[in-house]
């Protein structure tokens, strides 16, 4: 799995369009667009944000390896 397919993934599962992904991230709705067009990289402090927001373990998401998720967290689900 690419590293797009899993921000996509942890968007999805969380219930999130691009455009409350942007707003958390505090980036335009077309850079979130870009990036899960494999346009852009997904950042280190992108990755490092979702760790915090969401509990996202960032290194699974830049690099496959590790839990999804930090800690003993399940996926929160903060679009609703």
């Amino acid at each position: 799995m690419e590293i797009v397919e899993r921000l996509v993934e942890i968007r999805t599962e969380c219930k999130l369009s691009q455009n409350q992904l942007a707003k958390q991230l505090d980036v335009s709705r077309s850079s979130i667009c870009e990036i899960e067009a494999g346009k852009y990289p997904v950042k280190k402090v992108y990755a490092l944000a979702l760790q915090a927001l969401l509990g996202i373990n960032a290194n699974w998401l830049l690099t496959g390896l590790g839990p999804k998720y930090t800690g003993l967290e399940s996926k929160m689900v903060v679009g609703e």
